[in-house]
């Protein structure tokens, strides 16, 4: 059936034979447009000779690139600055011909400092919810830790992370690519086994097309149709595949490069470096040749294409495999070493800037070899056929020459070696201003001034400053895709699964697609120390300072030193003198008003803990004078206990652990109970006075009816009654708690 984005093409595996015009050589075809609607009528690739085509042409391309690349190698790994044959012929093979490594000893100054500033970093991905997201710092904390577990569990990491900066520090550029939809793993393809055209941009949206190639153990490339009707889904040939497993062989390597396809220049390098030239035939393992090529199509959309390419057929065709929001970036990461003019192809690594100086260092540095050998010689002076005859011989202390030979009474001259060895500082220092190496400068002044090594200094810091933050800026775009990748739920890697199950026990679905669509590193500062520092030194400067929440400030600090979960194990609560101060003034106010006997609400914004402490001070004066029995004072007293249970609830309702107020509770029921013990004491005596009130007036009566004289009565019983006035009316009691 008819593509509905490109009516005439087919979207079966059989892919369409070219116009009649023929195929865009080692380019991709137009889409010829319909001017009327728009519309595509073919893809970028056309069939299986479009594809080889497009490789031959751009393998070609890079062929003298690749030559260079195979020098540059043969000097890291310690070529002789001479060509002994040649010495030889000119009969000086008498000379020092060695090679001391200088570019692979800048080169190893470089590279691991890249694959430190990644390592060293505490989280892979900066990425986080926005800042007024509900839970959004907790969140965004929980899911840089998981996904940098995820990334940092995979057992090749170290080893990624060490050929992507070895090879883009050596050679100048690099490609990472993911080969399915699913799969966050990243795999690097080195310069001798990727191409992209001529002009491409260091960004992923300029690239038109990108071409990986593979050499796939049996076991790799059957892992892909192990299930049969899942891998014809998915887009696999399953004839072709079965064919290529079924002719893996050893992978050749002919000898020199010279006369080889243009891929051998650097295999064979590496095969000497591995002492495996000549076994290379015979023992090697048996790998099949795969291409992948991903191509975006006309409306963005990438199609994927995997070839064998030995026998030149298609294993694998995914039509529009991923869609145009996803495009190139979902698939493919570029590193540059250099901005240069801008095109990936225009970055030059170490490598390429120092070969020159490596060999004329390693020249230097043989020749002062040379010299100091040759100081420590006689002349001796002769026929030249007897000279061809000289055999000189040793006894013991002496010396034996023949007869008829002369010894010079001039020794050779002196060697002269300290220009060689200025000469050899001086290129040195050039590989590492070139570099941006980290060689400690000497000095020659007798007085070196703090301003000229600071100055130094300033310059090389700069230097790789720069190195670092290219590099770690590119690394976050890679983590970028491995991120979205991890929580995908099309994912089918279990370390995935895992980490996307557990962050979905806090956070939805919707918060963590938001999340893993945030950059993985907005700034260098993300990844470094220097955010760190930063909070480090300002909580520092903002110690005590009454308009910050110290409490947050120090648990701040901690985090960025260590860890958000280490400063929420670690830390005690640590109260803001600012807020112990304002919430302590509030309830010593709120005290005036309940010592009155008035009640005072409580607000869900009071620091209860602090309000609760406060209000205990005058529990305990008012609790010395209830004994009085003023009804005064113990109506203060109960709404003081009415304020203390009010806060306790408030705070247990707003969160607290109910089991932190259990001393406070219990000192709140015996407080009720002492006050409940009074008011009945209280209204019992009361009662008591109201029932003798009776007697008391018959009293009074009797007396007004007797004579004058019996009318007064004894002191005593006339203070009695003024001893037994009623008491005042009691307050409701306690709240019960």
């Amino acid at each position: 059936m008819a593509d509905q984005a490109y009516p005439d093409v087919s979207s079966s595996n059989a892919l369409i034979p070219p116009a009649s015009d023929g195929v865009a050589g080692g380019t991709i075809n137009a889409p010829e447009l319909n001017v009327k609607t728009l519309r595509p009528k073919r893809r970028a690739i056309s069939n299986v000779e479009h594809i080889f085509q497009i490789i031959s042409t751009l393998e070609e391309a890079r062929r003298d690139q690749n030559e260079k690349n195979g020098r540059i190698m043969a000097k890291y790994n310690a070529e002789r600055p001479y060509e002994q044959a040649e010495l030889k012929e000119e009969g000086q093979d008498w000379r020092s011909n060695f090679s001391t490594k200088p570019l692979s000893t800048a080169i190893d100054k470089v590279s691991p400092r890249l694959t430190k500033a990644v390592q060293t970093a505490r989280y892979l991905t900066s990425s986080s919810l926005p800042e007024n997201h509900p839970g959004g710092k907790e969140k965004s904390e929980m899911f840089r830790r998981k996904v940098t577990e995820v990334i940092r569990g995979w057992d090749g990491w170290v080893d990624f992370l060490n050929e992507v900066s070895m090879e883009n520090a050596l050679f100048g550029f690099t490609s990472v690519g993911h080969l399915d939809e699913y799969s966050w793993r990243p795999t690097h393809f080195r310069q001798d086994e990727f191409f992209v055209p001529d002009g491409t941009k260091q960004n992923v949206n300029g690239c038109q097309l990108w071409v990986g190639k593979q050499y796939l153990m049996i076991h790799e490339l059957a892992s892909y149709i192990e299930n049969r009707d899942a891998a014809e889904t998915a887009g696999w040939d399953i004839e072709n595949t079965v064919g290529a497993l079924n002719a893996a062989a050893p992978r050749s390597v002919t000898g020199g490069g010279h006369s080889s396809p243009y891929t051998d220049f650097r295999v064979y390098e590496d095969a000497i470096r591995e002492s495996s030239v000549s076994l290379s035939l015979l023992s090697g393992s048996k790998t099949i040749e795969v291409y992948h090529i991903y191509v975006p199509e006309y409306d963005g959309k990438v199609s994927h294409y995997v070839v064998d390419g030995r026998a030149k057929k298609i294993l694998f065709e995914k039509l529009d495999q991923f869609d145009s929001a996803k495009g190139l970036k979902y698939v493919l990461s570029l590193f540059s070493f250099q901005q240069a003019n801008g095109k990936l192809m225009g970055s030059k690594g170490i490598g390429r800037e120092l070969y020159e100086l490596a060999g004329a260092v390693d020249r230097a540095r043989n020749e002062v070899v040379d010299r100091l050998q040759l100081s420590g010689k006689i002349m001796i002076q002769g026929d030249a056929k007897q000279l061809n005859r000289f055999a000189l011989a040793v006894q013991g202390m002496a010396v034996l020459i023949p007869a008829n030979y002369t010894i010079s009474e001039q020794k050779n001259a002196n060697p002269n070696v300290e220009a060689f060895l200025k000469l050899d500082q001086q290129l040195v220092a050039f590989m590492d201003q070139i570099a941006g190496g980290v060689t400690p400068k000497e000095f020659g002044n007798e007085r070196t001034t703090a301003s000229e090594v600071n100055l130094f200094a300033a310059r090389q810091e700069e230097k790789r400053d720069a190195i670092l933050e290219r590099f770690l800026m590119q690394v976050g775009k890679l983590v970028d895709t491995c991120q979205k990748r991890i929580v995908s739920k099309d994912t089918d890697d279990e370390d995935a699964e895992g980490a996307r199950a557990y962050l979905l026990n806090y956070m939805s679905e919707e918060e963590l697609e938001l999340i893993a669509n945030q950059p993985a590193l907005r700034t260098v500062d993300d990844w470094t120390d220097a955010k760190a520092q930063q909070i480090v030194l300002f909580a520092a400067e903002k110690r005590q300072d009454p308009l910050f929440d110290q409490e947050k400030l120090q648990k701040a600090a901690t985090s960025a030193r260590v860890n958000a979960e280490f400063a929420e194990d670690v830390m005690l609560p640590i109260p803001d003198p600012t807020v112990v101060a304002e919430q302590t003034r509030q309830q010593n106010l709120e005290n005036i008003l309940l010592s009155m006997g008035d009640p005072v609400e409580v607000s869900p914004r009071d620091n209860h803990g602090l309000h609760i402490e406060a209000v205990k001070v005058p529990i305990v004066n008012i609790g010395q004078k209830l004994s009085e029995g003023n009804p005064g004072i113990m109506k203060a007293f109960e709404q003081l206990l009415i304020h203390w249970e009010a806060h306790i609830s408030a705070a247990v309702a707003a969160g607290a652990d109910k089991a932190a107020f259990a001393e406070d509770l219990r000192q709140l029921r015996m407080a009720a109970s002492e006050l409940g013990n009074l008011q009945a004491i209280i209204a019992q005596q009361a009662q008591q006075a109201q029932q003798a009130a009776p007697q008391g007036q018959q009293a009074q009566q009797a007396q007004q009816a007797a004579p004058q004289g019996q009318q007064e009565a004894p002191q005593g019983q006339q203070e009695a009654p003024q001893g037994q006035q009623a008491p005042p009316t009691a307050p409701a009691p306690a709240p019960a708690v």
